[in-house]
């Protein structure tokens, strides 16, 4: 792992192109795949009665957010401070929210488990890829 040195400045780990394309790649797929699910679920908005358009709504828009936040972390992974954190976080504790769903016979919790578990393990992968946790790094040596 090659390291920067500047004076004055925490040193920060230099990626490998390779690891950088691989996480890329995943990212831009999970955006892709956000834009279908946003794409899809128009029309559980249009169908919706009156007492679920709002979730539906809400839950249709979030596709389009995630898809930008994933297009966002696909281009600039070190260059976002919190983002990388944000996105797993909410998609580990849908994940986790759903697991313990389960039992209670929540609709859509195991599709729910599966999905954003999934997502998270390769939000996960792609943050350890691109090194994101050294955005921090960056963000306090530019606040220097």
């Amino acid at each position: 792992m090659a390291m920067t040195d500047t004076p004055m400045q925490t040193r920060v780990a230099v990626v490998t192109p390779w690891r950088d394309r691989v996480a890329t790649a995943l990212m831009l797929l999970l955006a892709l795949s956000a834009l279908y699910a946003c794409a899809s679920g128009i029309g559980a908005v249009t169908a919706a009665g009156p007492q679920t358009v709002i979730v539906e709504a809400w839950r249709t828009i979030g596709y389009a957010v995630f898809a930008g936040l994933f297009a966002l972390l696909a281009f600039y992974p070190r260059a976002l401070p919190g983002l990388w954190e944000l996105a797993i976080l909410d998609k580990a504790g849908i994940a986790l929210f759903s697991a313990t769903q389960i039992a209670r016979g929540a609709s859509g919790a195991q599709a729910d488990l599966i999905a954003d578990g999934a997502l998270a393990v390769l939000l996960i992968i792609s943050y350890l890829l691109t090194r994101g946790y050294t955005n921090w790094l960056r963000l306090r040596n530019a606040q220097r």
